[in-house]
């Protein structure tokens, strides 16, 4: 009886110690994963804090307003400068007194021009009296150089003119428009109408000096060769005395012309070669010189401005090519 008593007595320890180890086995687990969490949760890098937001109120600035009177005080002079230049220096810009040496110089040119003209005009009415028609070529070549002398003195009549009209536009249009709206900007400072007011002062200045610039300049090349188309004109001159004088109406006289037409024929053909270079001079002082100078400024203003003044294709590329061709297409006329 004792024995069948103490078999369950001890299964039933052995199943407490056995639950006993079980619970501290469970017990360990639980610590493991618990010391394995908290070593990923090291391990992981901790989420930063939201930032947080501030609202603040800011204050709009006023700009500083500048002191009235100085804006009052550079507007009225602006206009003061306008105002002398519309009365004062416009009456002086148009003059003549004022240009007199300017224009001098281009009727000297005109004087020469039209002295070229005359010349190789009675020098191709000469040239084709010559008989047997050997020398009408050279006749018909010195006709056509008046052509071109009549273009020259159409330029240099332009000239003449567009000084005083220059000088209006500059003084009384586009200078007081400049001061005009420089005194604007004065006051309401917008960009655009300080650029307005300098491109008009700048472009008013380039064209009153445009034209007596480009006369300096030619002067300076008609001086080199003045003395040379004085010698044109005086040697068509004798040539003409000379071919009279031997066609005076007798009949001896004209079978002498007859038979020194080969001389004569020789002669016009270097008052020809003289009219032709002549004639050349005359294009590049009182032509080319004017539209290069003018090209220029217009460069000038360009780069000082900023202003696109659109150059017509076809003129400067008949410049170029005249330029590049020289005198071979003087005397063609066509």
């Amino acid at each position: 009886m004792n024995d069948e008593k103490m078999i369950p007595e001890e299964e039933n320890r052995k199943t407490g110690e056995e639950q006993a180890e079980s619970e501290e086995a469970k017990e360990k687990r639980e610590k493991q994963e618990a010391r394995e969490k908290r070593e990923e949760q090291k391990a992981e890098p901790a989420p930063e804090p939201e930032p947080e937001v501030v609202f603040t109120v800011l204050k709009k600035e006023e700009p500083e307003r500048e002191p009235f009177l100085p804006k009052l005080l550079i507007a009225m002079a602006l206009l003061l400068v306008g105002v002398v230049s519309f009365t004062f220096f416009a009456e002086n810009a148009m003059s003549v007194e004022r240009h007199a040496e300017t224009i001098a110089s281009l009727d000297e040119k005109k004087d020469t021009v039209m002295a070229l003209t005359a010349s190789s005009t009675l020098a191709s009415a000469v040239v084709s009296a010559i008989p047997d028609d050997t020398a009408t070529p050279i006749s018909e070549k010195l006709a056509d150089l008046s052509n071109y002398f009549l273009l020259v003195l159409c330029v240099l009549y332009a000239e003449k003119y567009l000084l005083t009209v220059l000088g209006f536009a500059s003084f009384r249009i586009l200078i007081p428009a400049a001061c005009l709206f420089l005194a604007v900007y004065a006051f309401r400072r917008r960009p655009s109408w300080k650029s307005i007011g300098i491109k008009l002062f700048v472009c008013a200045l380039a064209a009153y000096i445009a034209i007596p610039a480009s006369v300096f300049v030619s002067d300076m090349i008609y001086d080199t060769y003045e003395t040379s188309i004085s010698e044109t004109i005086s040697q068509a001159e004798q040539f003409s005395e000379e071919a009279e004088k031997q066609n005076d109406g007798s009949e001896s006289l004209w079978n002498k012309i007859v038979n020194t037409a080969t001389s004569l024929k020789n002669s016009a053909s270097h008052v020809l070669n003289a009219f032709v270079e002549a004639l050349a001079v005359m294009i590049v002082t009182s032509c080319l010189i004017p539209v290069l100078v003018l090209l220029f400024f217009i460069w000038l203003i360009k780069t000082m401005t900023g202003i696109s003044i659109p150059v017509p294709k076809p003129i400067a590329k008949h410049a170029a090519v005249g330029a590049a061709e020289g005198d071979h297409t003087l005397p063609e006329g066509k």
